[in-house]
């Protein structure tokens, strides 16, 4: 289920995909940071066991956040946000206790800042508001342990000044992130709003402009076929078994692509200027596209433009088999479910990685997207309300 609250991620999945190297840079810096800073503080730690335990956790911190920012995760689950804070409030109270009565100062203690850099780290993939959560109860917990480790300072200053110490970095980087955060999705909604209703009032010139087009088709095709007929008829001296003949099959034949335009769905237009693009329309099967009850119609824009990517992407990877494809879309309950079957003639790591972006961002519109891979067969399976 989707969170109510929109998220980076979900606005601008593409882009939140394309920075995930930084997710992966704080992952390896951050631990490596800890380790550092235990070691040149290693005059204040009493029990090593703990002082190293402190690094893992934060590690632990950093492997979530690897972890559930990878697009087959996608999008960034809340339990993964509690996970990795969970870890890094965990590498705080360790730390504190690997220097219990030798700790002198709070100042050069790594665990504040760490925790501040994972809730920086969290942004994209989380609102604004939980990240504010989030950070409200880190930042009690750290002025918790302050308060406790405080009788050991050496620093002649008020307890509260300790508090503000370790606290600051926590507060400032949750409500830093979180107003950056806040910012780019008003921006990206207020753009979502524009690029709608310019979608909406192009839709409505597109669909003028298609009903001409089928109309002078239509015409066109009165022109080649029925009016010479019709000519033919009035200049001969009567209606032979043959003329009779040659009438039926072009009603037939006129009345078959009527059919045949009434038929065809947004699906099917997507398909057939896919198959174009990559100049596979001939290898296509007759039946691609199973909607009879026309729900792909009810598919908002960011949930067609996904699904108009992946079918890009796979009638351009050099290893689909065009006249595997098959799509249907079928009622279910409230729902709308749709099955995508097709051959694919690699290996599963290289279809994953290739078409990685596709799946990730369609699993940020379809939540219950599930991807299933024997080679060559593919198999893509998700739903969405009607």
């Amino acid at each position: 289920m989707n969170d109510p609250a929109p998220t980076l991620q979900q606005l601008h999945p593409l882009g939140i995909l394309a920075s995930r190297p930084l997710t992966l840079i704080l992952a390896i810096a951050l631990p490596l940071y800890a380790a550092v800073m235990t070691w040149f503080g290693w005059a204040d730690v009493s029990s090593p066991f703990l002082a190293i335990t402190a690094v893992v956790a934060i590690a632990g911190s950093c492997l979530s956040l690897l972890a559930w920012s990878g697009p087959q995760f996608a999008p960034f689950p809340r339990r993964g946000a509690i996970v990795a804070v969970a870890f890094a409030l965990a590498a705080l109270g360790i730390e504190a206790s690997a220097g219990w009565t030798q700790n002198q100062f709070i100042r050069d203690d790594w665990a504040g800042p760490a925790i501040g850099l994972v809730l920086i780290a969290l942004a994209p993939y989380r609102p604004p508001a939980e990240l504010v959560v989030l950070g409200a109860a880190a930042t009690g917990w750290a002025a918790l342990v302050a308060v406790v480790e405080s009788p050991w300072f050496v620093t002649d200053v008020p307890v509260p000044v300790f508090v503000v110490v370790l606290c600051a970095p926590i507060l400032a980087m949750t409500l830093g992130a979180a107003a950056f955060a806040r910012s780019l999705i008003r921006g990206l909604e207020k753009w979502r709003e524009r690029a709608t209703a310019a979608v909406s009032a192009l839709d409505t010139t597109r669909t003028d402009w298609i009903a001409r087009s089928v109309q002078q088709g239509h015409i066109t095709t009165l022109n080649q076929r029925v009016v010479p007929f019709f000519a033919e008829v009035l200049l001969s001296d009567e209606v032979t078994t043959e003329t009779s003949a040659r009438a039926r099959a072009i009603a037939d034949e006129f009345r078959s692509a009527m059919v045949e335009e009434v038929d065809r769905g947004w699906l099917d237009g997507v398909v057939a200027q896919a198959a174009r693009g990559a100049s596979a329309t001939s290898q296509l099967a007759p039946d691609v596209v199973d909607d009879t009850w026309r729900l792909s119609r009810s598919l908002g824009i960011d949930a067609r433009t996904a699904i108009r990517a992946l079918l890009v992407a796979l009638f351009g990877h050099p290893d689909f088999v065009p006249n595997s494809l098959r799509i249907t879309v079928s009622p279910d309950g409230t729902r709308c479910r749709v099955v995508l079957a097709a051959t694919v003639d690699c290996s599963e790591n290289r279809l994953r990685s290739e078409l990685a972006p596709y799946f990730a961002v369609m699993r940020i519109l379809f939540p219950d997207q599930s991807v299933a891979f024997a080679a060559p067969a593919l198999r893509l399976k998700f739903s969405y309300e009607r």
